[in-house]
């Protein structure tokens, strides 16, 4: 089985991402069913991506020299991110605000990928060593589909619960 590339691993969920981002700028206020679907999948993408980064690629990082403070910044615009996601909840996506509020995810998503695609990565491919980055892509997978796997739960407990 041929061993997984933490590096294309990352990129893949970052295209994903940019692609939803994309087709939610497209959209308008009076799109209120189609934002609603992509901005439902936007969230859960970051979701899946932040978590699995900070569960197994941010803390190997901040244990290296190199890669340090660039792990501590991203941890940073992850909790940015999350922010933003936090306000987005909270108003209907049919109002200016909202829309503003993803013109600014946006901004911060297209910057920490850039930062993580142009900075990070090449620490990383210098601060360890091809098996240890192997591993931490094993383990980015394994805690996708942990991730999922909670997520799936979750649903499936929410609609076996009877309504209120």
């Amino acid at each position: 089985m041929k061993t997984q590339d933490i590096f294309s691993l990352i990129k893949a969920d970052h295209r994903v991402i940019e692609d939803i981002i994309r087709k939610l700028e497209r959209t308008t206020e009076k799109g209120v069913l189609t934002r609603e679907r992509l901005y439902s999948k936007l969230r859960e993408e970051l979701n899946k991506h932040t978590e699995a980064e900070e569960m197994v690629v941010y803390p190997r990082l901040k244990r290296e020299a190199l890669t340090e403070d660039i792990a501590y910044e991203a941890i940073e615009e992850h909790d940015v991110v999350k922010y933003l996601l936090t306000k987005l909840d909270a108003l209907l996506c049919d109002r200016k605000d909202w829309t503003a509020l993803i013109t600014v995810l946006k901004e911060t998503v297209e910057r920490h990928i850039d930062e993580e695609e142009k900075e990070l990565f090449p620490k990383m491919r210098k601060a360890f060593s091809k098996e240890a980055l192997a591993e931490m892509a094993d383990e980015f997978l394994k805690s996708k589909m942990g991730i999922m796997e909670r997520l799936a739960s979750f649903l499936v407990g929410e609609e076996q619960r009877p309504a209120a």
